[in-house]
């Protein structure tokens, strides 16, 4: 009887190990809402503690940052769920997904999904790579 539960124990515990998978993503996967899509941050400037305006994350795990002088600033995501933590050089900041990706939160950073509202003509399109 022991042996019976022992190998029941272990088949479990297996099975358990097997179905613990890591749940975060990188820009590879398709299904992520942000891609593709420019975000303005939308915080006042007194609140506003990122370098950058304008984000816009890609499928191969980066994204890229843009300020009103169109500098640009690049780094790498990570997405688990609705967690998103964008990690540049010297900083990393742990934000937010909302809305299916309507828009993206950093603190007091408050992105929203500007992609419809830009023209086809925005000099800020040429910036990004």
């Amino acid at each position: 009887m022991k042996k019976l539960l022992l190998a029941f124990l272990s088949a479990m515990l297996i099975l358990s190990a097997a179905g613990c998978g890591s749940g975060t993503q990188t820009g590879e996967d398709n299904s992520i809402p942000i891609l593709d899509r420019i975000y303005l941050n939308n915080s006042p400037l007194s609140e506003k503690s990122m370098d950058f305006d304008f984000l816009k994350f890609y499928n191969d795990g980066t994204f890229q940052g843009i300020d009103t002088s169109y500098t640009s600033c690049y780094g790498t995501y990570t997405i688990d769920g609705n967690a998103l933590t964008l990690n540049l050089s010297d900083k990393t900041y742990a934000g937010v997904v909302l809305d299916e990706g309507a828009g993206v939160t950093f603190g007091s950073d408050e992105f929203t999904d500007w992609t419809e509202h830009i023209k086809d003509t925005d000099p800020i399109l040429e910036k990004f790579k």
